[in-house]
């Protein structure tokens, strides 16, 4: 790891690690690295996002400090929501 980890999201066949340098790698059971996303600000939270309906929908949700709210699919993007409310 490159520096301290923020938070742990368990994905279908990956784990999610968000850490202190605002990246999130994600590494499969066996320890392999599957993916590292940089984000523009410092990383608040990170949190699993789940629909139950007739597909399972599993994502991840990560809060910026800088007010977004970003919902990843694995490594793709897919949606930001912008707030002005600013997260410490």
């Amino acid at each position: 790891m490159p520096s301290k980890a923020l938070g742990i999201v368990r994905l279908d066949k990956c784990l999610a690690v968000a850490c202190m340098d605002n990246s999130v790698h994600g590494f499969f059971s066996k320890g392999k690295k599957s993916f590292s996303l940089y984000m523009p600000a410092n990383i608040v939270s990170i949190e699993l996002f789940q629909l139950k309906y007739t597909q399972q929908i599993r994502a991840l949700l990560i809060a910026l400090s800088n007010g977004d709210i970003r919902l990843y699919n694995d490594k793709h993007l897919i949606y930001t929501i912008k707030s002005d409310v600013l997260f410490t």
